[in-house]
């Protein structure tokens, strides 16, 4: 009637008239008793990790456990405990200021992207700041505690209006845009043309309105940089940056 915890080979026990010719029967008990096995697991992981437990934990944690049936070598339960550590990238947001790209992740290391080439590196961006010297998107991608992210990708624009000898107001909006771009005049305009191109000069469109205050255009092609040249019925124009991204 005893419970044993431990392996035993010393134990006996006597049965009344246990043996075939009605004697007694002694018992010698060879008790070899195998134990669960309980261990640690320790893993450091970037933004979020799958344990055996098929559990996906995003945050650090060290009370999680699992239990792996017949799992130590002499088959009985093995129960491990997570100890788990979840780095990230703690910042990855980028202020601007003119031509210059800031990441504000001060602890990290950097290489800039240019978003528009795939993402390719720019050679010898390497600091926590970057001043572009072409309009375009670029973004940082920024390594801290092991872990690598990437910012979103910010617009740089450096050219503006290029150069006018327009007398009138008008505004472009918005710019960059998904390729749909709105020309609005402080008045009405009797006559209007409007030229697209590509920066190498490629001709992509070219319009003349007559009567207008607002016109509407959209670039079906690429993202990317263009020209757009605006002329009045006074024979004066504007030349000035817009971008399809």
């Amino acid at each position: 009637g005893l419970t044993y915890k431990y392996s035993n080979n010393t134990a006996t026990h006597t049965v009344p008239n246990g043996s075939s010719s009605m004697c007694d029967s002694v018992v010698t008990l060879d008790l070899t008793l195998n134990h669960s096995t309980t261990g640690t697991d320790v893993v450091t992981a970037c933004d979020s990790f799958t344990w055996i437990d098929g559990i996906t934990y995003k945050y650090s944690n060290n009370t999680a456990t699992h239990t792996i049936v017949n799992g130590n070598s002499s088959m009985c339960d093995s129960v491990v405990t997570l100890d788990l550590t979840i780095n990230t990238v703690s910042d990855k947001s980028i202020s601007k200021s003119g031509a210059t790209l800031t990441a504000s992740n001060a602890s990290a290391s950097y290489v800039w992207l240019d978003c528009g080439d795939n993402y390719s590196e720019i050679v010898g961006e390497t600091n926590q700041s970057f001043t572009a010297t072409a309009d375009g998107d670029y973004a940082v991608e920024l390594t801290e505690n092991n872990c690598v992210d990437t910012s979103d990708c910010v617009t740089i624009m450096l050219g503006g209006i290029e150069k006018t000898s327009f007398t009138n107001n008008f505004k472009i909006y918005p710019n960059p845009s998904n390729g749909k771009f709105f020309i609005e005049f402080e008045s009405m305009q009797s006559t209007i043309s409007v030229a697209i191109t590509t920066v190498s000069g490629q001709i992509v469109q070219e319009s003349t309105y007559e009567n207008v205050q607002d016109i509407n255009l959209e670039i079906t092609e690429p993202v990317g940089i263009y020209i757009l040249e605006i002329t009045d019925a006074d024979d004066t124009n504007t030349v000035t940056r817009i971008m399809k991204r």
